[in-house]
Formats: structure tokens, C-alpha cells, sequence
């Protein structure tokens, strides 16, 4: 057949164009010229919608993924974040919230309303993309400590224990950014030193030495500041040690003053009892 009855193109010769228009899409995209990349998205949407009869299908998603992402860079963070939420929805609706298109559509909302400042949006959207890495992907996705870090900085000024939480599976992650990875062990030292734990401070910014002394070399910025920051933790925590140690000492003092003197009333309330039945004898 040519046509349907109602004179549209029949569906063998809508979905090769939709598929092509798609693509054409991607390719403007690629090239930067976004105002034709933006129109190509959109239709190839519409000519998906008249093949399935309707707006519930995954290339639909894509498209409207697509649309985000050519927004996000025109700068339209709101119509971006728009479509964006439109294709998660989409996509959960058709796959389930533990899909794979899920945690990408997650991944892509959060990266575009962080983008755009609105973090407290972002963060949850981000948690979710982390928790279906690790679900579909596995523990060691290699993108997870970046999700992890990036959580973690969210809360470096609201809750301190909270984000080096997020730290710490941030770093027990593996890593393919050994610098993202020396990045890591500084905040996670700063961290601890805004919770007085020198100890642990030594130790993280130690690994960021290490990390920077190997990747950037002896004498750069960062291996520099890092080793200021790693001596003058040092002097920290050895100072925070020897307090404790002048602290025990104070405490163990004090309590072998109060078990002498409890021992002193023990004699006394005895000495008092003697002497009262005493008199009760002699009467």
C-alpha cells in the first residue's frame, strides 16, 4: 500500500524516516549547528509518535533525551531540564525505574540541573543514577567514585560526617582519573581536619601526595600545597596526641584522687560507727 485512508504515508516508509531523521539529528549535534539539530529532533519525535500511534516508545525517549541535551548547550537550561524529566519519565514508564535507560535519564537530569545551580534539584536525581550503576552495572563501575565525590560535595558544608561518608565510597571505588583520585584524598583530608581528626587527615593527604608527587611531579602547585598541608597536619596531630596524652594523665590522676578520697570517707563513716557503738556500750 501507498498510503492509510486518511492519505498519511504508510508505517515501512515513516519508521526509515524517522530513523533517518534521528540520525541526521545526531549528526547536526555533533557538528555544533544546533538550531537544525533542534528542528530534527523534534520531527523525528513526530514521525516516531505517527508509527507507534502515539507517544509511549523508547526512540520517543531518545529523541526527547536528544532535545535535552541540544537545549542544555543552546544555553536553555530550563527547556532542557523540561525534556529531560520527559524522557526519564518516559523511559521508566516503558522499562521500569531499573532500567538502563533510567539511569541514564537520571544521570543526564542531574548533570543539567546541577549545571544550572539548582543542586538541591540535581542531588537526588544524582543518588538515583548511583544506585542503578551499582544495581546494573556492578560495585566497581568505573563511574561511580566521581558520582560518589560529587554527592559527598554537596554536603561538605551541611553535613561534614555525612559527606567524608561519601568520600570514603568515593575513594574505595576504582578510579580512571588517578589526578580525580588525588583530588578525592585532599577533600577528604580538608574533611577531617574540619572534624579535628588529624590522624586520618595525615593519611588522606599523604595518598594526595603521592598521588600528585607521581602524576605532576615534584615541584608543581598542587604537589607543593599538598605537602605544606600534609607537614602542617603532621603538627596538628601530633599536638592533638600529646593533649591527649596530657588529658589520660589528668583523667587518671583525678580518678585515683577520687577513689583515695573515697577511701577516706569509707575510714571516717567506719571510725564514726566504732565510736557510736561504744557509746551504746557504756550506757
Amino acid at each position: 500500500p501507498c498510503s492509510t485512508g486518511a492519505g498519511l504515508p504508510s508505517l515501512h516508509i515513516l519508521l526509515p524516516d524517522a530513523k533517518a531523521t534521528f540520525e541526521a539529528a545526531h549528526f547536526s549535534y555533533s557538528g555544533r549547528a544546533l538550531p537544525q539539530a533542534l528542528e530534527l529532533a523534534q520531527e523525528a519525535a513526530a514521525l516516531y509518535q505517527r508509527v507507534v500511534d502515539g507517544p509511549l516508545h523508547l526512540q520517543i525517549a531518545r529523541c526527547l533525551d536528544l532535545t535535552a541535551a541540544i537545549l542544555f548547550e543552546a544555553g536553555e537550561a530550563s527547556l532542557a531540564a523540561a525534556n529531560a524529566s520527559r524522557s526519564l519519565g518516559l523511559s521508566v514508564q516503558l522499562g521500569g525505574f531499573d532500567c538502563a535507560e533510567a539511569m541514564a535519564g537520571h544521570s543526564t537530569l542531574s548533570h543539567i540541573l546541577l549545571s544550572s545551580q539548582q543542586v538541591d534539584a540535581g542531588i537526588p536525581h544524582l543518588k538515583a543514577a548511583a544506585y542503578l550503576m551499582e544495581l546494573l552495572a556492578g560495585p566497581r563501575y568505573v563511574e561511580l567514585a566521581n558520582c560518589y565525590y560529587k554527592i559527598g560535595s554537596y554536603y561538605q558544608n551541611k553535613d561534614s560526617k555525612l559527606a567524608l561518608d561519601y568520600f570514603k565510597i568515593a575513594q574505595s571505588k576504582p578510579h580512571s582519573d588517578r589526578l580525580a583520585e588525588g583530588m578525592m584524598a585532599k577533600g577528604t583530608a580538608l574533611l577531617y581536619v574540619k572534624l579535628e581528626q588529624y590522624r586520618p587527615a595525615v593519611d588522606a593527604e599523604k595518598r594526595a601526595y603521592q598521588l600528585y608527587s607521581m602524576l605532576l611531579g615534584e615541584r608543581h602547585e598542587l604537589t607543593l600545597n599538598s605537602q605544606k598541608s600534609l607537614l602542617k597536619y603532621t603538627k596538628m596531630a601530633v599536638e592533638q596526641g600529646n593533649k591527649k596524652v596530657v588529658e589520660e594523665k589528668l583523667r587518671l590522676e583525678e580518678e585515683a584522687a577520687d577513689a583515695m578520697a573515697s577511701m577516706i570517707q569509707e575510714e571516717e563513716e567506719k571510725e564514726k560507727k566504732k565510736k557510736k557503738n561504744k557509746g551504746k556500750k557504756k550506757k
